[in-house]
């Protein structure tokens, strides 16, 4: 078996369910009439829910399963900010979430609960004034309330760069080394590091990718690309980064790819 053969089968293995199926999963069927029932409520009776759409890995094709299996963005009219901020909106849903029997992991711009065994984030965001997609997101931890970003452009940016095969991978390797690594940044990490790269050699290409976060990530200046004002690789501290590389540095002291992803 050659080495692409061999990250095929692995890609196969960690395949999720396709989001044209996604509506009919048990996981979606029910929380989101819960997500309805609690953005309809917050401005009773002038609801200023917009509407609530797959996002995340599941629209951007980059899915990997047992790590997020349903990505939902909630967005918002501004007028909601008339009477909430995007922190008592954050807290809100978790509350919501929670009233609802769920456990809530808080996240760096995503409420994490668990249905049933799939893992569902859910994020909430307030949409821009006119005919942008822009939107405002609460940010927890980071020093900052909140940033600005457009889902949609993250999601054609990742759809159309031709590394989708090798962000599962590197995906695969992280939840493999229970790493910290937010996925907008993996992403975007991935991206560069194979900018200027043959589109379509995954195993050099995947093997490219383990010898940027070995020596690049530490000093790594990444932006989001809908906000350039954004530095995303911020939001991990230089500890979370120097175990990105110590993780990528060992995977590629190995010899077998079956000892970097399985």
């Amino acid at each position: 078996m050659t080495a692409m053969d061999y990250l095929e089968s692995v890609l196969n293995r960690y395949n999720t369910t396709l989001s044209l199926l996604l509506p009919l999963t048990p996981a979606y069927s029910t929380v989101v009439p819960l997500l309805r029932q609690w953005g309809n409520s917050l401005t009773f009776p002038f609801s200023q829910l917009i509407e609530i759409k797959l996002s995340g890995s599941n629209a951007k094709g980059t899915g990997v399963l047992g790590v997020t299996d349903l990505d939902l963005f909630i967005s918002f009219h501004q007028n909601i900010l008339t009477s909430y901020n995007l922190e008592q909106i954050y807290n809100s849903l978790a509350q919501a979430m929670r009233n609802a029997g769920y456990n809530v992991r808080r996240q760096n711009v995503s409420v994490r609960i668990n249905h049933n065994g799939t893992e569902v984030d859910l994020v909430p965001g307030v949409k821009f004034s006119g005919n942008s997609n822009d939107h405002w997101l609460h940010v927890t931890g980071t020093g900052r309330d909140r940033t600005k970003t457009n889902i949609d452009a993250h999601i054609s940016r990742v759809t159309s760069s031709g590394r989708i095969k090798e962000i599962r991978l590197t995906k695969i390797w992280r939840k493999l080394n229970n790493l910290d690594f937010p996925s907008i940044i993996l992403e975007e990490a991935v991206m560069d590091a194979l900018s200027g790269y043959t589109i379509g050699n995954t195993a050099n290409n995947f093997w490219r990718v383990l010898d940027y976060l070995q020596t690049d990530i530490t000093t790594a200046y990444i932006i989001d690309p809908a906000n350039s004002s954004n530095v995303i690789s911020n939001d991990m501290t230089q500890i979370v980064k120097n175990t990105i590389s110590n993780a990528a540095a060992a995977s590629r002291r190995q010899s077998d790819w079956r000892m970097i992803v399985y």
